[in-house]
């Protein structure tokens, strides 16, 4: 089973943007499909989905450590001298959303998106690897 790339970093953006719906999503050990479930998804979930050893969860951005950290990390490499305030800022709710007032504020959003971008698809590729899942 060979699974494009870009269809599970997909995924991994389905199940992390999640703050009001309940999104998961699986891989099919053997057919290499993505199965989607979420409140706005029509289709049910498989009948088979908790049969050991046949699906693999897709993880969050959060579980690939791409959260707070890589903002923190983006910021000490492209604005250093903010680092103290974002550390301050992602202490409290509605971080990101000061987070990417500060980006458009510096001229910094299009870097960030673009680093942001980078840092999944290293992740996922990692998470693919460490999960025996060919990817091209």
């Amino acid at each position: 089973m060979i699974i494009d790339l870009d269809e599970i970093i997909n995924a991994v953006e389905f199940v992390s943007a999640s703050h009001v719906f309940d999104n998961e999503a699986y891989i099919n050990r053997k057919s290499g499909d993505i199965i989607y479930i979420g409140d706005l998804i029509d289709e049910p979930a498989p009948s088979d989905l908790n049969e050991a050893g046949k699906y693999l969860q897709i993880p969050t951005k959060r579980a690939l450590d791409l959260g707070k950290r890589l903002a923190l990390e983006f910021t000490a490499l492209n604005m250093p001298d903010k680092s103290g305030y974002i550390l301050s800022v992602f202490s409290r709710s509605g971080a990101y959303e000061r987070f990417k007032t500060l980006l458009d504020n510096r001229g910094q959003t299009d870097n960030w998106y673009a680093y942001e971008n980078n840092k999944i698809k290293v992740a996922v590729i990692d998470w693919c690897k460490a999960n025996s899942i060919n990817y091209t």
